[in-house]
C-alpha cells in the first residue's frame, strides 16, 4: 500500500493531472496524507508494546486527519465560491452584450 501511495505522490508532484492548480493541490495532499497515514498504521498495531505510545501517536493522527480534512473543505468553498462568482460575473456580460446588441439594432434605422 505504501509503495501504490509513493507512487501516486511522486506522480500527482510531476505531472500535475488536473487543469485547475487547487486541485492539483488537494489531489497531492490527500496522496500525501494516504502515504503519511499507512505508515501511521504501523503504531496502532502490537509491535508497539506500550499502550500509552499508541495512544499518544492516536492522537497525533487524529489532529492530523482532521487538519487534513479541514484543509479539503476549504479548498472544496473555495472553489465553489469562485465557480459561483464566475457564473454570475458571465451572466453579467452575457447582459450587457444582449442589451448593448439591442441597443445598436434600435439605433439602426430600419429598411437600410
Amino acid at each position: 500500500m505504501t509503495h501504490l501511495c509513493l507512487f501516486m505522490s511522486a506522480y500527482a508532484i510531476v505531472k500535475k493531472p488536473m487543469e485547475v492548480y487547487l486541485n492539483n493541490l488537494v489531489f497531492i495532499g490527500n496522496e500525501l496524507f494516504l502515504l503519511f497515514s499507512s505508515y501511521f498504521i504501523l503504531t496502532f498495531s502490537l509491535y508497539v508494546p506500550a499502550l500509552q505510545i499508541r495512544y499518544d501517536f492516536g492522537f497525533a493522527y487524529l489532529v492530523i486527519f482532521g487538519l487534513t480534512t479541514a484543509w479539503n473543505i476549504t479548498l472544496l468553498m473555495i472553489l465553489v465560491i469562485r465557480d459561483i462568482y464566475e457564473m454570475f460575473r458571465l451572466r453579467k456580460v452575457k447582459k450587457q452584450q444582449v442589451r448593448k446588441r439591442h441597443l445598436s439594432e434600435m439605433m439602426t434605422p430600419e429598411g437600410i
